[in-house]
């Protein structure tokens, strides 16, 4: 371990370590596993080991799942990334400013044209409604 040597004369078995350490001086009686050491220890031991391997169970068994949402966290960012790159390809006011003002002159134009085609086509209809009012009200004779 880490290239270190260690004199194995020093080592104390699991049973003896309490003893050696001196618990249970008082009573002379061996612990019962509620508090540590003891005949039991062995077992307990195996009942953390076997706990331990079933937590590393559930978590193995949840890894799947944090894929998931690990993807999921993915596609947002995504998405994200997407929208900030079309906020970053807003028009901008001077841009707007520009193209409304090009777009009236275009409506201006468009309606100044109209009106120049529509305003010949006023005046022969008012003046064949003179017309039709001068033969109704038979006032022919107010002309010659």
């Amino acid at each position: 371990m880490n290239g270190q040597t260690y004199n194995t004369n020093n080592v104390i078995p699991i049973s003896d370590h309490h003893s050696y350490i001196g618990f249970h001086k008082k009573n002379n009686t061996s612990d019962n596993g509620n508090g540590g050491g003891g005949d039991d220890m062995e077992k307990r031991l195996s009942k953390l080991e076997a706990g331990i391997d079933f937590i590393k169970d559930k978590l193995s068994s949840h890894d799947d799942e944090f894929k998931k949402i690990n993807d999921k966290f993915d596609k947002i960012d995504d998405k994200l990334d997407e929208i900030n790159k079309n906020f970053n390809e807003f028009p901008t006011k001077d841009f707007m400013k520009l193209s409304i003002s090009d777009e009236s002159k275009s409506i201006k134009l468009w309606m100044y044209s109209i009106i120049s085609i529509s305003l010949p086509a006023l005046i022969i209809s008012l003046i064949n409604f003179i017309i039709s009012l001068i033969k109704l009200f038979n006032l022919q004779h107010l002309f010659h």
